[in-house]
């Protein structure tokens, strides 16, 4: 996590959407220094948290609370994407839901991206909004028959679409078939999301505290730590964990989210595609815009999504750039990013109350579609807040159970997460000296074959940082990501800076600092 220079602290440093933000980047918030007593407490003042502040702030008493700063986590690594497919093709999508479901989503969806729209206008939030088409789209001959049946369910599903891709898109993305959305939308989402924290900040309902860790709530009642190092409790009547990641530590939502990464590039090209979003049917697939209104020769494209802590970010990073450098004549490779998500088990996102806990509520497993789903999760919440029905309430329950659509997703991932359990115990390289570590990296190593594995990182200066390298969440043991500089957990996505502070995920505490650095003897 790096502080960059609009003065975001981000999880996605080098972020496209962290450039030249001048007076449109988020304003500063204070720290919390005081007890505080509410109706609502949001944790988490990313696009989720803000948006259901929005909702509830003419309502009752809110207080937003933010480890970082506002837009510091996937918000700010995002595509900036508003698409109504909810990641998934429309034809699976009624398949595993019926038709009336499989509706209701993708109707919740367009509501979705109609409220960023809506906000945008409302109150004079300058994000680059623009309604665009949406092509999906395949390389392959022998996925055109699917393509015509996914062109056939979306019309069936109420969806204006087209056979085929915008004028000029389908020879430069080498598509042998696709299908063409009508009404889309790109936008900047760091700038959306920090126009809704100056709405907020004007506030007299509203309280929006930064660099304000919350600890894992069992109940309504939550201890704050401020950057004074000291704890406050707010107590509020209702909880809601807005944090992206499953944050409740119940096993029952973490087993049922799966930790990814995904990659994004911005490139300078002479022969930019039409208009629109796009994005193809590989695996792992990829998704491609304009980056802005007012630069048209610059491209945003992203995927090459794996689990974290599994395969190599540099590799991933490098494969999205051959993929970009083969479709387009490019000029210059602008910024590189990466974010995480969370895959649902069974394709729909968490949103809800958390099973066996009075008054708290979770937003989490959107997959690689938050930014809409943040906007569905504002109006459901607000309504399960308030007392209000919403049709969606029992399809996004976090304790709903399909194990026809679950089942085979939720055995592999979890027996992933069993294998990777059993590498701990043999992890480690067998290093003679910590000298051996260069500066700027990370390494779990062993002294003897029989020693226990340490995480050891030397920083810039040469001063090594020697921690456990078991995450405090569930005890896996962590990987060096070297593209990133971060401890990676590979169970269910804890992140940790290089000297072991949690940065992210499920994890309720920082790495173990096993010992002190000048009494190492290697």
């Amino acid at each position: 996590m790096e502080c960059d220079q609009v003065g975001v602290v981000s999880m996605s440093p080098g972020s496209y959407w962290l450039e030249d933000m001048g007076a449109a980047r988020p304003p500063k918030f204070p720290s919390i220094d005081r007890d505080l007593t509410v109706d609502v407490l949001i944790i988490g003042a990313g696009i989720t948290g803000l948006s259901t502040a929005m909702h509830l702030r003419d309502k009752c008493s809110v207080a937003i609370v933010e480890a970082n700063s506002v837009g510091s986590g996937t918000s700010s690594g995002s595509s900036g994407h508003l698409d109504m497919t909810a990641d998934e093709n429309f034809e699976e999508l009624q398949n595993d839901w019926g038709p009336t479901v499989a509706n209701l989503i993708v109707m919740s969806n367009i509501d979705g991206i109609s409220q960023v729209e809506r906000w945008s206008k409302e109150f004079d939030i300058y994000c680059d909004f623009k309604r665009v088409p949406g092509c999906r789209y395949s390389e392959q001959p022998s996925d055109s028959r699917s393509i015509g049946r996914e062109f056939d369910t979306a019309l069936s599903l109420g969806v204006k679409a087209q056979f085929g891709c915008p004028n000029g898109a389908q020879q430069q993305l080498r598509a042998a078939a696709g299908i063409t959305l009508d009404n889309c939308a790109r936008f900047d989402p760091l700038r959306y999301v920090a126009g809704l924290a100056r709405v907020l900040g004007q506030s007299r309902n509203v309280f929006l505290f930064e660099n304000s860790r919350a600890a894992r709530p069992s109940s309504t009642t939550v201890e704050v730590q401020g950057s004074d190092g000291r704890p406050h409790t707010v107590y509020a009547k209702h909880v809601i964990l807005a944090t992206h990641s499953p944050y409740a530590g119940t096993m029952s939502l973490e087993t049922r989210c799966f930790p990814y990464m995904s990659y994004c590039l911005t490139a300078t090209v002479t022969n930019p595609p039409p208009d629109a979003l796009y994005w193809d049917m590989a695996d792992p697939y990829h998704y491609s815009r304009l980056s802005n209104s007012y630069r048209p020769d610059t491209i945003l494209v992203g995927g090459e999504d794996h689990k974290v802590g599994h395969g190599c970010p540099t590799k991933a990073m490098e494969s999205l750039e051959n993929f970009v450098r083969d479709r387009f004549d490019v000029v210059k490779i602008e910024r590189r990013w990466s974010a995480e998500l969370w895959e649902p088990a069974d394709g729909m996102p968490y949103i809800g109350a958390v099973p066996g806990m009075s008054g708290v509520y979770t937003a989490t497993g959107f997959s690689g579609h938050g930014l809409i789903w943040s906007a569905v999760a504002s109006q459901l919440l607000t309504d399960l807040i308030l007392k209000r029905e919403n049709k969606l309430a029992e399809l996004f329950s976090p304790s709903r159970l399909n194990v026809r659509r679950s089942g085979a997703t939720f055995l592999k991932e979890n027996a992933d997460v069993a294998l990777k359990f059993l590498e701990g115990v043999v992890t480690g390289e067998k290093v003679a000296s910590l000298t051996e570590i260069k500066h700027g990296e990370g390494k779990i190593v062993r002294k003897h074959i029989t020693s226990k594995p340490l995480a050891v990182y030397r920083d810039a200066g040469g001063q090594l940082h020697v921690m456990s390298p078991v995450c405090t969440h569930l005890g896996c043991i962590v990987t060096w990501n070297e593209r990133e500089s971060t401890w990676d957990c590979p169970c269910h996505g804890g992140r940790y800076s290089p000297t072991g502070s949690r940065l992210y995920g499920p994890p309720p505490r920082d790495l173990q600092r096993k010992v002190d650095p000048a009494d190492c003897d290697w």
